[in-house]
């Protein structure tokens, strides 16, 4: 008898929605491709253009609201139009991107240039408590060179939303975390410490060094990425900027979504 009422209470309790053991639930994605080439040929093969897509579908998580809103916002990545149109799905979206490559084909029929679009989600960190993605891109649509970009963002598993850096650290924390992240960037950079930044090729307002809003936190620590063409032309290229949570100790929220990845 009292085994019987112990396995219905367990029972009872994962079937309540706001039980422990339904928000507790952990996330988990397959990850998906989808390629196509114009008029038949094989993406990355000489004189093709193309398209080419890899990302995460979440199939569990702490509640449906929240899977269904980190889906969409990945769909959304993939679907942001290069032209005109706004696609929704994928195989409308690679129809107008070949529609737009013939008709600039028309418009420049000597032009060489071949497209190509590459695009890509990673998940950096899948935790209960925070959702860590980063969604690449690789472009080129006629032009003088390529064009890259990567976007980060820390989710919230249970709606989807982005966290900010006010809610996974301490107040106070902005003039330390510059300081930490400038240490980092002339490391990166191998900008040494008496000579400035502007000096060295980049351009920071004022000349004083600080962070931007293209953060995520990863497995070891938070990551800051600036983008070409963002600090510095486009030749120096992109740089990525890893403060380890170890040198954050004193900055991080111990209640909030990193109390498990910053131990």
């Amino acid at each position: 008898m009292r085994r019987s009422f112990l396995r219905l209470w367990i029972v009872l309790l994962c079937l309540t929605p706001l039980a422990a053991c339904q928000r507790s639930a952990p996330l988990r994605h397959q990850i998906e491709a989808f390629s196509r080439g114009f008029n038949q040929c094989s993406p990355g093969d000489e004189n093709c253009t193309y398209l080419k897509f890899s990302y995460p579908v979440f199939s569990q998580g702490p509640n449906p609201a929240g899977l269904k809103a980190i889906n969409r916002r990945v769909m959304d990545f993939l679907l942001a139009p290069t032209g005109e149109k706004k696609a929704s799905d994928l195989e409308g979206f690679a129809a107008d991107f070949f529609a737009d490559f013939q008709a600039y084909r028309r418009q420049f029929p000597n032009a060489p240039q071949i497209w190509s679009l590459e695009r890509g989600v990673d998940v950096l960190v899948e935790d209960p408590k925070i959702l860590s993605l980063s969604f690449r891109e690789t472009q080129f649509l006629g032009g003088a060179h390529p064009n890259s970009s990567r976007t980060l963002a820390s989710l919230n598993p249970k709606n989807g939303a982005p966290y900010t850096l006010d809610e996974l650290l301490l107040p106070g924390y902005l003039d330390k975390l510059n300081a930490l992240g400038e240490k980092k960037f002339r490391e990166v950079r191998k900008i040494p410490e008496g000579q400035g930044l502007e000096e060295a090729g980049f351009d920071f307002p004022g000349g004083k060094f600080q962070l931007n809003d293209n953060f995520a936190a990863g497995a070891d620590g938070l990551i800051f990425y600036f983008n070409p063409y963002e600090v510095a032309a486009y030749v120096y290229g992109p740089t990525e900027v890893e403060i380890g949570y170890g040198s954050l100790k004193d900055l991080v929220n111990r209640k909030g979504p990193l109390r498990d990845l910053a131990k």
